[in-house]
Parts: C-alpha cells; structure tokens; sequence
C-alpha cells in the first residue's frame, strides 16, 4: 500500500493494514495507542538544505523557516531542540520538497536515513546540516489488540536476531551510510 504517513495510521487504525514499517517513531503518545516492535532503528533528527546554501549547521537556522510534514515527530525534535526556527507543514513529503527546491524555506526536517536516502535516490542537490535536534527510536507499528501484540512479539523476536548477526547494521550502512541499529 501505498499513502502518505498520517494515512498509513488511519489505515492500521481501520484495519486495512496489519502494521506499518515506515520509519514510524515510537512516542509516549502512539505506545497508549498502538504496539510496537523492539526499535530497529535509532534516527536522528536533521535538517536538508540546498546544497549552494551557507548555512551549515542546525544552529545556523535561528530566525529560518523550515518544511516539515503534517504529524511528524521531528517537528517537536526541532522546535525543542531550537524554538526560534520556524516549522512550515506540508500534507506530504513531495510538498514539503518542493518548498525546499522552489525556495520556499531554508530546509526541510526529517530523519537522517531518509534524508540520506531521498538525497542518494533522487539526486537531490541538497546537503544535511551538522548536528541533530533529537533522535527517533524507530519500530514496526501494529494495533494494540491481540492480533497486533501477537505480531508485535514475532517481528520484536526477528529483529532481534537481525541485529545479533549484524543484518541490521549491514542494511542501515548499505541504504544510508552508517550504522542506525545501535547494535
């Protein structure tokens, strides 16, 4: 299936998916609604700017404007991390992209695998600043009833495995470039 993020939740929710793996962070809000895997992923909160930008790190945005989407939890990372940079919202990440590439704002948040990624996959001519606003423990996401916790406990068993004999650790440095297992 394919949606944008809020929409994967309101599909779990609904029951038309049976989890969500997408880079969905684990939060004190979302553990009384829903249950998760053991985290196979530690993502730290970052910030993307064109790549002919001066701006070098997170300090560097004080007073700026930067694209976030809708629901995402590195809007909090950001605005606790610095209240002085301003958040724009998008519906999506396309939206929140277009910004950044029309020049709308001086960056777009998000974690740093996915702005890695994004980067790598479709050639954007954007750098991630240094430092990071937070960091994200990321897990499989499955409703809490009893069907979603048995399936929760299985995934949690596997990813656990995965991170003993380093698969996590491989995948996260093939696809980003580091290590985000935490192993």
């Amino acid at each position: 299936m394919n949606a944008d993020f809020d929409g994967l939740l309101g599909s779990l929710d609904s029951g038309k998916i049976d989890a969500v793996a997408n880079d969905v962070a684990v939060t004190t809000e979302r553990q009384q609604k829903y249950a998760f895997t053991t985290p196979y992923s530690y993502d730290p909160t970052a910030v993307a700017v064109s790549k002919d930008s001066k701006l070098k790190t997170l300090k560097d945005l004080e007073g700026k404007t930067v694209a976030a989407v809708v629901a995402s939890n590195n809007i909090k990372s950001l605005q606790n991390y610095d209240s002085k940079i301003k958040i724009k919202t998008y519906e999506t990440r396309d939206q929140a992209y277009a910004a950044l590439n029309s020049g709308k704002v001086a960056g777009v948040v998000n974690t740093r695998p996915i702005l890695s990624a994004m980067i790598k996959q479709k050639k954007l001519d954007w750098k991630i600043l240094k430092g990071n606003a937070g960091e994200n423990k990321v897990a499989i996401t499955f409703s809490k009833d009893a069907k979603g916790k048995k399936l929760a406990k299985q995934y949690s068993k596997e990813i656990k495995e995965m991170k003993k004999d380093v698969t996590l650790a491989k995948l996260s440095k093939k696809y980003y470039g580091y290590d985000t297992s935490k192993n």
